[in-house]
Formats: C-alpha cells, structure tokens, sequence
C-alpha cells in the first residue's frame, strides 16, 4: 500500500520551505485536516485498479481438481485539479510594504485559509454529495419542499477513496508554488485598468479518487421538522461499510444540534449534584461526528427522489 498523509504531513515532508502554510490551509477547516492523501502515480493523473469481477477459491473433496479462481480488474484514471489563484496590488501600495515579496507573503495567510474553507466546501457538495447520488446510496427524510440540511458519511480507504497530489509539485518547498508575476517587474494589472502594479501566482496540484459505490452516503432533506431516523442513520453507515477506524458523519454544527443531539437528550438524565448539561454529540456508535461552519447553514437545495 501507499503512504498517505495528512496536509500538515505533506508540508513537513515535501514543502519545508513553508510548513506553515498547511496551517493556514486547515485554519477553520475541521473536515479538511483530518483527511488523508497519497501520492498519484503519474503527477498530474493517478492510475488505479478497479476490482471488476472476482472468483475466489472454494471447498472441494481431497484430491479433486481445483476450481479456477480469478480477479479481473480495469484500470481507472483520476486526473488531479490545480489549486491556486492570483493576487494582484497597485505599485503605489506594494512599496509601503517593502516590495512584492514581502507584500504577498503578508497576504498569503488570508488568502490559504479561504482557499482551505473553499475546498472543503468543494469536496463535501461537488464530490461526495456528487458520488452519493450517483451510486444511489441517499436516504432522504420525510421533508417534501424548502431549503434543507445534509448530513454526509463517508468512508476512507487507501487507493479506493483518498485524495491525490503531485509529489513533484513541491520544487519551491511549499504546498502552493508561489510566483512573481512577470518576474517581479511591474506590468499593466488586469484587474485595474491603467493601473501599474504586481503580481503573484499561487499553485499546487491535488485531487480526489474515489473508484468504489460503497463509500459514501448521504441523508437528504433535514429540516427541523422533518429529521432522520436512528434506523436511517445506521442503515447508511452500513451501506457505505462504515467502521469507527475509517469513517466521518459529516454536517453544519446545526445539522447536527437539530438532528443527531435529540437522540442522546431524549436519554439524557441528570441529577440533583449534575450541574453540566451536554447534549452534544462527539460520535455515533464509536464513528465521529465533525461538523463544519463551511458548508451551507440550511440553504441547500431539496433534493426529490
């Protein structure tokens, strides 16, 4: 198997010029730290191998002959995505802050955490929700119109479903490549017409792979009326194989006070010398729980059957 990483492990191995820079990309970022990376195997695209069919060996009396046993595959590519932008600033500006290098540098940490936040929020709705949908594995609750929560499971697993990066991406010692502009020289910016000023690229390549249909799920359609089901929960975690050593139940921090907190409040019992109340809840059945104020504060869209 592949090493993985998580992003702060990447940045101590590969990016030593700039550790700090997978802290910023984490800063205010609960689901996006605690996820596990591997290397592709060919830099800007990741092939892998799909089981397609298996026979596996079976009982037969002695000295019988054996069955033939077989594991057919296919082969699956996954091309990675870049992660990056420009930043642009008027020369009169920049020199207050002693140049270009130092300017963008200052800049630099605001911008990785939204970058961070960004991406969390891309995996959640454009890739698992995404996969989720596509492979059917969705419970929806009894909701039948209106703005809505989402509460996401998803199981990791090394070489199936696990996020990508270009090990030959980190040259510069950072997780995003950072560079001037036209050299540092001025230039026209194209975000202020006539405007001369400096500019700085920031790069890096990453991905996400996920070739099987048993690893991610989701529960549609939460509203404060309308909330899953214990049974539901449950199911879905045991559609997606779902274990406490590999998976997240994944929502917003109200999603979560809505619609998981109820079932340990209902059993919650306090006495006479109890002075703390806790209603939250950390994990399901041993599989945590992480919310994050990234994703949508109940906006998202009903999804119908």
């Amino acid at each position: 198997m592949s090493e993985t990483y998580n992003l702060k492990e990447i940045g101590l191995k590969f990016a030593k010029k700039q550790p700090k820079m997978a802290d910023d990309l984490t800063e205010k970022t609960p689901i996006l730290e605690r996820l596990r990376w591997e290397a592709a195997s060919h830099g800007l695209w990741n092939m892998a191998e799909k089981l397609t069919e298996i026979t596996g060996a079976q009982f037969v009396n002695a000295d019988a002959p054996l069955p033939v046993v077989n594991a057919s595959t296919g082969l699956v590519k996954t091309d990675l995505s870049v992660l990056g932008g420009e930043m642009e600033q008027a020369q009169d500006t920049i020199d207050q802050f002693g140049g270009p290098a130092a300017y963008f540098a200052a800049k630099e940490t605001m911008v990785l955490k939204q970058a961070g936040m960004d991406t969390e929020r891309k995996l959640y709705y454009d890739n698992w929700m995404a996969k989720a949908i596509a492979d059917g594995n969705v419970m929806r609750t009894a909701a039948t119109t209106g703005a809505v929560y989402t509460i996401m499971i998803v199981r990791f697993e090394e070489g199936i479903n696990m996020g990508l990066f270009d090990p030959s991406g980190f040259k510069m010692g950072a997780l995003l490549n950072r560079e001037l502009l036209y050299g540092g020289s001025l230039y026209h910016l194209r975000s202020k017409t006539n405007v001369l000023g400096y500019g700085v690229a920031l790069k890096g390549r990453f991905g996400w792979q996920n070739i099987s249909n048993k690893t991610v799920g989701l529960i549609a359609n939460v509203q404060a009326a309308k909330l899953p089901t214990a049974t539901q929960i449950d199911d879905l975690i045991a559609d997606v194989r779902g274990t406490p050593s590999d998976t997240l139940i994944m929502c917003h921090p109200k999603c979560r006070n809505m619609a998981l907190a109820p079932f340990k409040q209902t059993a919650l019992q306090m006495g006479v010398q109890d002075t703390e109340f806790n209603r939250q809840i950390d994990t399901w059945n041993g599989i945590p729980v992480v919310t994050s104020y990234n994703l949508l504060d109940g906006s998202e869209a009903f999804l119908a059957a």
